[in-house]
C-alpha cells in the first residue's frame, strides 16, 4: 500500500534528526531512540489515515509529546564523548531555553522567526562562549544512531501509556516535541521555509548523457546521480542540483550528490522556477495569512528574501528568473521583483510567458506569441500556445494547439528568435511529444511517445539543432505519472 512505503521513507529518512536533535537536548542515545521509536509506533497505525477532521500536524504533535513526556527515568544520560564532550560544559552554563533555542537553529534548522514561534516568544541569546552553531552541527553529525527500525519492528513496539518522568518541566516537553515535529510536518508539507536535511534512501552513481536534470518512474536523474524521489510534480535545474515540489506542496533542493534538503511549501501542483545565474528558485508559498513569493539561495542553503503579495492578487505564477530579477504574472498582470527590494515594478506589457537574457515571450493570443528583444529593437511573430527560451535566448519552443488524437498534446516547433524562422527539432511527424524543454548547448530534449500512446513506453530524446544530430538517452516504462524534465 501506498501509505506503507510513504511511512516507510518518512521513517529512514528522519530516524537520524529525531535521535540526534533529542540526544543533543541532553538525553541519551538509548532514551533518544526508545522516544522516537515509541512515537512511530503511535503513529504507524494511524499513518495514511482519511476521513478524520483532527489536523495530522496537531495529531503528530500530541503524539510526539506524549512519547517524550512519558518517557521512564533511566537515570543522567552517560558522559559524552568526542566533540559533544568539548561543549557541554558551555552548553550546561546556558538556560534550558537558550540552549534549545541554540539546537533547534543549529541542528534543527529552524531560522529565528520559527525558534520564536516554538518558544513562545523571542529567542533568547545564547550568550555562551566556546559553543556555535557549526560546533553544534559538527558534533551532531559526529553522534553514532542505530540504524532505523523496520516498519515492521516499529509496529511491533507496545504502544501502553508509558511511565511519565517525574519532575520533567511541561515547557521543555512541548519543546521537544515541537522540534520533532518540524520534521513531520516537513514531510507531510505542513511547514514552510524550514531548511530540513533529509536523508535519500537510495543515491546511485551514474553519468546521465541528457547533461539536465528529470524525473521518471519515481527517479530523479542528475548530471551524476539518480535519486530515488517518489511523487515530484515539478521540477527545475540549479546549479547542477534540481528544485522539485512533490504532490503534498513540500518543496526539496537536491544536490548534485543527491542530498535532499528540504526548504519550504507551495501550494500543490504549482509552478517554481530557478536559475544557474544566480543559483536561486522561486515559488509560492500559500501559507500564513497572505501567501508570499519565496526566493531560496541554493549556494547559501537559505531563504534569500520574501514577498507579500497583496489581497486581488488572485493566482500568482512566477515566470523566470533573468539578470537577478524574478518575473512573476497574477491577476492585476506582470511583475518584476529585485529580491530584498520590497516593491515590484509593473511590467506593462501583457501576456508575459517567459524572459531569458533580456528578451521576451508574450501570448498577443491564444495563438501568437510575440518573441520581443529590445536591445536589438526586434519583434518577431510567431504561432504558438506557450513558450519556453533558451537560455541565451537564441531559440524559442512552442507548441501548436493540439487538435485531440496523437495530437493532443499539440505539435512542439523550434523559432530562431533573431529571424522568426522555424528551425529543425529533430522530431517526425508521428512523435507524441509529453515533455519538451531546451537546454544551454543548443539543445531540445523531448520525451517522446508513439503514436498509441498511453499504452507505449516513452524515449528520452535529446537533439543538437543546429548539427540536426539526435540521440536516444533512455527508454522509460508507461505507468505511473508521466516524466518530468527540468527547465
Amino acid at each position: 500500500m501506498r501509505e506503507d512505503s510513504d511511512f516507510a521513507a518518512y521513517l529512514a529518512a528522519r530516524w537520524p534528526r529525531v535521535v540526534r536533535t533529542l540526544v543533543l537536548l541532553g538525553g541519551s542515545t538509548a532514551d533518544a531512540e526508545r522516544v522516537a521509536r515509541a512515537a512511530f509506533a503511535r503513529l504507524r497505525p494511524e499513518w495514511g489515515r482519511t476521513g478524520t477532521d483532527e489536523d495530522p500536524d496537531v495529531h503528530a504533535w500530541r503524539t510526539v509529546l506524549r512519547a517524550w513526556q512519558e518517557r521512564p527515568w533511566t537515570g543522567p544520560p552517560g558522559a559524552p564523548s568526542g566533540r559533544l564532550a568539548a561543549l557541554e560544559p558551555a552548553l550546561d552554563r546556558l538556560t534550558p531555553q537558550a540552549r534549545a533555542a541554540l539546537v533547534l537553529q543549529a541542528v534543527a534548522g529552524l531560522d529565528p522567526d520559527q525558534v520564536a514561534i516554538v518558544l513562545g516568544g523571542p529567542a533568547p541569546m545564547h550568550g555562551g562562549e566556546g559553543v556555535g552553531e557549526d560546533d553544534l552541527r559538527v558534533a551532531a553529525d559526529e553522534l553514532e544512531v542505530s540504524p532505523a527500525p523496520t516498519p515492521g519492528a516499529v509496529a511491533a513496539t507496545p504502544r501502553a501509556p508509558l511511565r511519565q518522568r517525574a519532575g520533567l518541566p511541561l515547557a521543555l516537553g512541548v519543546l521537544v516535541a515541537l522540534v520533532l515535529l518540524a520534521g513531520i510536518g516537513s514531510w507531510l508539507g505542513l511547514r514552510s521555509g524550514t531548511p530540513e536535511p533529509r536523508p535519500v534512501p537510495r543515491v546511485t552513481t551514474v553519468e546521465d548523457a541528457a547533461g539536465i536534470a528529470w524525473w521518471a518512474g519515481g527517479t530523479l536523474h542528475l548530471p551524476h546521480v539518480a535519486v530515488a524521489l517518489p511523487r515530484v510534480t515539478w521540477l527545475a535545474g540549479v546549479n547542477g542540483g534540481a528544485v522539485v515540489a512533490d504532490d503534498a506542496g513540500v518543496v526539496s533542493f537536491v544536490a548534485p550528490d543527491g542530498v535532499v534538503t528540504a526548504v519550504g511549501h507551495q501550494q500543490p501542483g504549482g509552478p517554481l522556477v530557478g536559475s544557474d545565474e544566480t543559483g536561486w528558485a522561486g515559488w509560492v508559498d500559500p501559507t500564513g495569512a497572505n501567501p508570499r513569493l519565496v526566493v531560496y539561495d541554493v549556494t547559501a542553503r537559505a531563504v534569500l528574501a520574501g514577498l507579500a503579495l497583496p489581497v486581488g492578487a488572485g493566482e500568482v505564477r512566477p515566470i523566470a528568473f533573468d539578470r537577478g530579477l524574478l518575473y512573476y504574472v497574477d491577476r492585476r498582470g506582470n511583475w518584476q521583483w529585485e529580491p530584498g527590494h520590497d516593491e515590484p515594478l509593473k511590467v506593462f506589457q501583457p501576456g508575459l510567458v517567459d524572459v531569458a537574457d533580456a528578451t521576451e515571450a508574450r501570448q498577443s493570443d491564444p495563438r501568437r506569441l510575440e518573441l520581443v528583444q529590445p536591445f536589438f529593437n526586434i519583434v518577431r511573430v510567431v504561432p504558438g500556445s506557450g513558450a519556453e527560451l533558451s537560455p541565451d535566448a537564441t531559440y524559442a519552443l512552442t507548441r501548436q494547439p493540439g487538435t485531440g488524437g496523437p495530437d493532443r498534446f499539440g505539435r512542439v516547433r523550434v523559432y530562431d528568435v533573431r529571424s522568426g524562422e522555424p528551425v529543425w527539432t529533430g522530431l517526425a511527424p508521428r512523435d507524441v511529444v509529453v515533455a519538451a524543454t531546451l537546454g544551454p548547448d543548443d539543445e531540445a530534449h523531448y520525451v517522446v511517445a508513439r503514436p498509441d500512446y498511453p499504452q507505449a513506453d516513452y524515449e528520452l530524446r535529446s537533439c543538437d539543432l543546429p548539427a540536426h544530430r539526435c540521440a536516444g538517452v533512455a527508454q522509460l516504462p508507461r505507468g505511473g505519472a508521466p516524466p518530468l524534465l527540468a527547465r
